[in-house]
């Protein structure tokens, strides 16, 4: 589920894997995004983990949590923080960055 497509438009944001949308957040339904550094064992580095928080809760889940999240490792991830950017400011989405275990608000990823 990891290596899913992420699809965004003006609708919302979507998580694809063969063609199957398994997740999706309309924009109007965020109500934050949060940004935490995280160690990635895989990659044996520091990585930024993007979760975007809903407003209400699906009423179908697939997985325990609600949250859907990605990395900035992610395919074309320059393009895909600058739409996100491109959204939450025109959504007024608020969005927060841990650094060093303390929230601070930001005004981009």
């Amino acid at each position: 589920m990891a290596k899913s497509n992420i699809v965004v438009d003006d609708q919302g944001i979507s998580r694809t894997l063969f063609g199957w949308t398994w997740q999706t957040m309309r924009w109007d339904n965020v109500r934050f995004i949060r940004v935490v550094p995280t160690y990635d064992p895989a990659l044996r580095k520091k990585v930024r983990t993007i979760s975007l928080y809903p407003r209400t809760k699906p009423k179908v889940r697939l997985l325990p949590w609600t949250a859907m999240w990605f990395t900035d490792q992610a395919i074309d991830a320059g393009r895909l923080i600058a739409m996100i950017n491109h959204y939450t400011a025109l959504h007024r989405i608020k969005i927060e960055s841990i650094d060093s275990g303390e929230k601070v608000s930001v005004i981009s990823i």
